[in-house]
């Protein structure tokens, strides 16, 4: 038996036991975010022409295929167990009063997640292509979430562990349109929890006012964006952490917070009034160390514009 047959064989099982669980709800991941393990073909194919044996090459294949299912797991990409299709939430599709630019007439879809009073912990994860994301304003609901254009529609899974409710959006495979007319989401979060937001998107246009909310950890990963952030003080140390291409960022911090800036860029153009320069991509407000309201802001990105504005 050679080492070919068994390889393509084991993936062909593999693609139908994956296929048959999401399909039976067992399992959830999108097949959208996968293409970022494309890599992993290029290793399947540097294992078949080794000059090695055929027993090793299947060692080290069904290695790095238990790898791959262990970083997407990770990566939240494909989740199992306690992850499951929100039955807490409303979902339908509306149309806009005319009332909000640019959305008369177009497609929309409303997701709502209730809030639980047993809630005090809330993520949020959206894993999307390229549009515009808004987030401003309080809601009863723990989210709402309203989305325009012909980009697809959203799904969203939800995973209570304790007291920390996590949701996840993603576009849903089957619904992707080639021609789309934009991607605009808004969405309103409850004040009372304290979140997390993990961003995985595109080309993007962000614009979160995120000042009345108790904001931890903001990680965004995206590709060529314009950011506006603006937080309060709600929340005794908040981290952002920011990968981007070709990008300017703007983020708006409170003057009484202090602040610490850590970038790692190729080129860049910043505005850091009132920073102390400690070492190169290292700056720093007077009294960081002693204030009680803290941002540490982590920066990798390509060509990119920061600017900090206190107010």
């Amino acid at each position: 038996m050679t080492y070919k047959r068994v390889f393509w064989g084991v993936i062909l099982v593999l693609i139908g036991v994956l296929v048959l669980l999401k399909n039976l709800d067992m399992i959830h991941f999108s097949w959208f975010a996968f293409w970022r393990l494309w890599p992993l073909l290029l290793i399947l194919w540097g294992i078949s022409v080794l000059p090695i044996k055929d027993w090793i090459k299947l060692s080290v294949t069904f290695l790095a295929i238990a790898a791959t299912f262990w970083i997407a797991s990770e990566s939240g990409n494909l989740k199992m167990g306690p992850w499951e299709k929100s039955d807490h939430y409303s979902w339908g599709w509306d149309d806009w009063d005319g009332t909000e630019e640019g959305l008369q007439g177009r497609e929309t879809q409303v997701i709502r997640e209730k809030m639980d009073s047993s809630i005090r912990f809330a993520v949020l994860k959206m894993t999307a292509a390229a549009g515009s994301f808004d987030i401003r304003g309080k809601t009863d609901d723990l989210l709402f979430f309203r989305r325009s254009g012909m980009v697809g529609q959203y799904e969203m899974t939800r995973q209570m562990e304790g007291e920390t409710c996590t949701m996840h959006f993603q576009i849903r495979e089957k619904s992707i349109r080639a021609n789309n007319d934009g991607n605009r989401v808004v969405m309103r979060l409850n004040a009372l929890p304290v979140w997390d937001l993990d961003l995985d998107v595109g080309a993007a246009e962000i614009d979160f006012d995120m000042s009345e909310y108790q904001v931890k950890d903001v990680d965004i990963d995206g590709g060529a964006a314009s950011m506006k952030l603006r937080f309060g003080n709600l929340a005794p140390e908040v981290n952002i952490d920011i990968d981007a291409g070709a990008s300017s960022i703007t983020l708006f911090i409170p003057k009484d917070a202090g602040c610490k800036v850590d970038m790692d860029t190729f080129v860049t153009g910043k505005t850091l009034d009132g920073f102390e320069r400690l070492s190169r991509g290292n700056y720093q407000t007077p009294g960081y160390d002693t204030a009680s309201v803290r941002f540490f802001v982590k920066l990798d990105a390509a060509v990119s514009d920061l600017k900090i504005e206190r107010y």
